[in-house]
């Protein structure tokens, strides 16, 4: 790829997609030894979540990846937009609706029930 850390810095388009590929890594090894699936959701009317993963159970959650915290917004929006949708066609809603953000401190959960969880705080 050659990309460097100077040539990452100034282009943040493209870091984005690089911290999306990791953080869908880290998913999927998660929801792996967890005993579910990684897959992606985009539909003809343009909602999409980046991940959602499926429990063996039934239980699915949605998950929206962004660099910055200050997409976080923008991102819970398309997440409630899917669950909506989802509920509305008269299937099961999901457990867990999640933006991961890059370095953003504390994880916490909003008022409309998304939660924000900053990737610095994934671990073993």
């Amino acid at each position: 790829m050659g990309a460097t850390p100077t040539g990452l810095r100034s282009d943040l388009n493209t870091f984005g997609f690089v911290f999306e590929s990791l953080c869908l890594r880290d998913l999927l090894v998660y929801a792996d030894v967890a005993g579910g699936e990684v897959a992606h959701y985009h539909d003809d009317a343009d909602v999409e979540a980046d991940a959602i993963i499926t429990m063996r159970d039934g239980r699915w959650g949605a998950f929206e990846i962004k660099l910055g915290a200050g997409q976080a917004d923008q991102a819970a929006a398309g997440l409630l937009n899917l669950a909506a949708k989802i509920k509305a066609g008269g299937y099961t809603p999901p457990t867990a609706l999640v933006v991961i953000v890059g370095v953003g401190g504390v994880a916490h959960t909003r008022p409309d029930g998304v939660t924000i969880a900053p990737v610095d705080l994934f671990g073993p």
